[in-house]
Parts: C-alpha cells; structure tokens; sequence
C-alpha cells in the first residue's frame, strides 16, 4: 500500500492551492442543488440523494458475481460528475509532489497493436502508451489514467473526497432506473451514448480477439474528452465507458450472499479491486450498470480511471 508520506502537503494546504488554480473547463456542475439541512453540492459535483434500490443481476444474463440481486439503501452522496482529468490530476501532482506508482516503476500496462495488454516500458499517466504526453497530443480533458487504487485513493483523499462503495456507484450509474442494460431501449447505432469497443478501435487494432459494439461508432479509438456523451438521468457523465473507475471495495465473487442492507462497504480483506462502468477498450459484456470487474490494486493500466465522492455534511 502507498505510504500516506508520499503526499509532501497537507491536505489542507492542497486544497487551498487548488481553490486558487480555477478550472475553467466549465465542468462545475450549475445546477446546483441545496436541500434543507444540507450543504449546497460542491462544484463539480452531482447530488445523490439518499435511496434504496435493487443491486445486481436478477435475470440471470450477467456473471455469478452479480447474484443475487439484493435490496440496498445508501445515505445521500456526492458524486464527481466527470471523471478526474489529466489537467485536474497535473494540478494536484504541481501541488503535491506526489508521484504515482508507474511513474515510480517505470511501466504500465497498454494496449498495443499485435500485443494487446502488455506492460510498456515509460508509459504513466503522462505517456499512457509510453510515447508521447497526453498534453503534447491535446487530452488534457481526457480521463487521467495508469492510476493504481492506491493513486487514485491518494488523490481524492487529498482533494477532501474519498473513493466511492460500489453500491454507491451503482445506484448513481442507475439514476432511478432498475435496467442492468447500458443502452437501454435505444438502439447501438442511433446516438453516440459512449466511449467503448467500436468500429473505430477496431480499425486501429484489427487484430483485436474479442468483440466490439457491432453497428456503432464513438469516433475514438482510445480515451474521449470528459462530458463529450450524453449523461444519464442523474447529471453523470461516462459512467459507462471511457474508462473503469476504481471504488472503494475488495472484490469477492459471492459477497452479493452476504451484503448487508444498509451502506455496504465490501469484504473486509481481499487480493482484487473493484473497478466499475466498463471502458474505451471493453467488449459489450462488459457494459452495464451492474457489471463487476475486478484487477490488483497495485494495476496500472491504460483504462482504469477514477471519479471521486464526497459525503454529505448537515449544516
């Protein structure tokens, strides 16, 4: 696990330096919202009010790991609307000092022609393909990746956030609705509803062995700027697609058997992370809201990211 020394400024301090760099992506969320006795919904967020709904899988079409479908109730929340940024991750490194775990190893996983996943000497989060910066090829406004869970904990903790439960995530990635299928009753080919495993990936990586979104086209074949698909019902941009996004929770197959009702937190031990909404890379089994994917926390890779969530203070 990353050591908490490997952050070189106060939490404090970090946000106030930040608060001084305003983003002027015009990401803030405007419609901000103030319910009585709570605080107004800090800026770039999405409130998500307290619910009950129904995780998992109860038509027997996803994996065992989402069975069996099960009734959870969860506290109001915040949530990032977009997830965090190259640009919004350089300011907290400026800040910090702080260095990720590939930067440190000098490797990270990448998709590669002719290789598909494999570990590529100089790629971080600056380099996801080990070559050139994401800034020098214009992603600032693409989802910072080759986080591993520790980074991605360091950075919202040090944002005065923190990771969110995968039941929160999947609640938000719902937004009331009790479908586990991504698009719904749209068709594939009717709107560009996300960034995942299309026509045009597959014409840059034609040697790709497992399936894409037949009839459908993102126009990207890696990562996408944050905010450029349609949100769901709740304000939340890219919960499904463009890249996974690390929660809080160890993985267990059969955790769903013994979940608690109320605010599940996950195993209290484990080997894998869960990561949650599929990305640029994943095939269609791998999109839904209810979907589980899992990987080392110690991972690097080129398509996992993060959002972070914040509780709610009363006033």
């Amino acid at each position: 696990m990353a050591a908490p020394s490997r952050i070189v400024l106060g939490c404090l301090m970090l946000l106030g330096c930040l608060a001084l760099d305003v983003d002027t992506e015009g990401w803030a969320n405007d419609s901000d919202r103030v319910t009585s006795g709570v605080r107004a919904t800090p800026p770039g967020m999405v409130f998500i009010p307290a619910g009950v709904f129904e995780m998992g899988s109860s038509d027997k079409q996803g994996s065992a790991d989402e069975y069996p479908s099960h009734t959870v109730s969860l506290n109001a929340f915040y949530l990032d609307t977009h997830e965090v940024t190259n640009r919004q991750f350089r300011k907290f490194v400026n800040v910090s000092g702080y260095k990720t775990t590939a930067e440190i190893q000098g490797k990270a996983w990448a998709y590669v022609e002719a290789a598909q996943w494999t570990e590529v000497d100089g790629a971080w989060w600056r380099k996801p393909e080990g070559r050139e910066s994401v800034f020098s090829s214009r992603r600032g406004s693409h989802p910072v990746v080759m986080l591993t869970w520790d980074d991605a904990k360091v950075y919202c903790e040090g944002m005065g956030k923190r990771l969110p439960i995968e039941a929160e995530w999947e609640y938000a990635a719902r937004a009331g609705s009790a479908t586990n299928i991504w698009l719904g009753k749209a068709q594939s080919g009717s709107r560009e509803v996300g960034n995942v495993a299309d026509q045009t990936h597959k014409q840059n990586f034609s040697d790709r062995p497992w399936p894409i979104l037949d009839n459908y086209d993102d126009h990207y074949v890696r990562t996408a700027p944050v905010g450029t698909f349609v949100p769901n019902a709740w304000g939340l941009y890219d919960m499904i697609g463009n890249v996974s996004e690390w929660v809080a929770d160890w993985y267990a197959n059969d955790y769903y058997v013994e979940s608690p009702r109320k605010n599940p937190q996950g195993p209290s031990i484990g080997h894998f992370k869960v990561l949650r909404g599929g990305a640029w890379s994943s095939s269609p089994s791998y999109l839904g809201t209810g979907v589980r994917i899992y990987n080392a926390p110690t991972t690097a890779n080129a398509a996992h990211g993060v959002r972070c969530a914040k509780d709610v203070e009363q006033q």
